[in-house]
């Protein structure tokens, strides 16, 4: 004769089971349960010129965050390095030269986006004598920015000793706009690069 508390037992795990497979079935608690898991936020506003990406299912978000977290990962291209700003030329004091450094990370295969490092560096001159003076840095975007925007930038620079040479680093958050369910939802990450320029 079987037990009537394994009965009861069984019975309230099968229920159990029951609800726990039809709650992963319905795909509008997988999509909530996917927003949870990224630690989605509502927007109040949108950005001017950003077009929130519509997003239908938990696999669809998983899928999109997973390219964003690749391609945030990994630098698919970059530059970096020092070019002469002759533009500048004309309006520094005599003795002086400015470089304009510059490093970029590719964003997005989709459309073509970069997350930009720029330094201008400031550099004193005395015949063959050379040294830094002073630096300039900022970060931005550019490219394709139809569906995120940037927040929370910063950036900073550390001369040598010497003043030979700088070294630059700078990030920001990025902020992808997706359309879920009527419901502009955010996701961020954040990115940073750096580099070091040497005379």
């Amino acid at each position: 004769m079987t037990h009537p508390r394994l009965v009861i037992a069984v019975s309230l795990a099968f229920c159990l089971a029951s609800a726990l497979a039809a709650t992963g079935s319905d795909p509008q608690a997988a999509l909530e349960r996917a927003c949870e898991y990224y630690r989605l936020h509502t927007a109040v506003t949108v950005p001017d010129g950003i077009q929130p990406v519509p997003i239908e299912s938990a696999p669809e978000l998983h899928k999109a965050i997973a390219e964003i977290r690749h391609v945030a990962g990994h630098t698919s291209r970059s530059q970096q390095g020092g070019q002469l700003l002759t533009a500048n030329l004309a309006i520094s004091p005599p003795g002086t030269v400015c470089y304009h450094t510059h490093r970029q990370l590719l964003i997005s295969h989709v459309c073509p986006t970069y997350f930009h490092l720029w330094a201008d560096v400031w550099v004193e001159t005395a015949g063959q004598w050379q040294e830094i003076e002073y630096v300039y840095e900022w970060v931005g975007i550019s490219g394709c920015t139809l569906i995120f925007g940037i927040s929370n930038e910063w950036s900073y620079h550390r001369i040598a000793w010497d003043c030979h040479s700088v070294y630059v680093r700078g990030g920001a958050t990025l902020d992808y706009y997706f359309l879920i369910k009527g419901i502009i939802k955010v996701f961020s990450e954040p990115i940073s690069t750096s580099y070091t320029f040497s005379l």
